[in-house]
């Protein structure tokens, strides 16, 4: 449920739209135009560049460092086929991660060595980078 909740965060581009009604609902979570509700946590989209969240990953203080994710557009699993995704080592430095500018279509992955021993650490601020540029321009 992380992935998905991730997943759909990641789509939002919008500005603040607080009384707009939901354009999605279901059991697990709620889209409205430029957040998500899942139970009593949410992720905003501050702007077209920047999204919040409050939500805690409970249980796991020792997640590996890799993460393995994925862009949407309209919330279609259309950015590579299915079963590739972009693969990030997310070694923090002050409490933060940045990935490099990532096209959008085109594989990431993250060649550096995690050494043993090595987890996420709680309270992580994750910088992701994304060129959509030739996206754009198609429109």
């Amino acid at each position: 449920m992380r992935n998905l909740f991730a997943g759909v965060c990641l789509v939002l581009v919008s500005c603040s739209q607080n009384s707009a009604p939901p354009v999605y609902e279901s059991d697990a979570f709620t889209l409205y135009p430029d957040r998500v509700i899942q139970g009593v946590y949410q992720a905003r989209a501050v702007s077209a560049r920047e999204i919040v969240s409050d939500y805690e990953n409970f249980g796991n203080d020792y997640m590996p460092p890799r993460i393995d994710f994925k862009f949407a557009i309209n919330g279609e699993d259309n950015e590579m086929l299915s079963g590739r995704d972009h693969h990030f080592s997310c070694l923090t430095e002050n409490g933060v991660c940045e990935t490099p500018l990532i096209t959008f279509g085109e594989q990431y992955d993250d060649q550096r060595p995690v050494p043993l021993g090595v987890y996420l650490k709680p309270e992580t601020k994750w910088k992701v980078r994304l060129d959509m540029r030739h996206v754009f321009s198609a429109f």
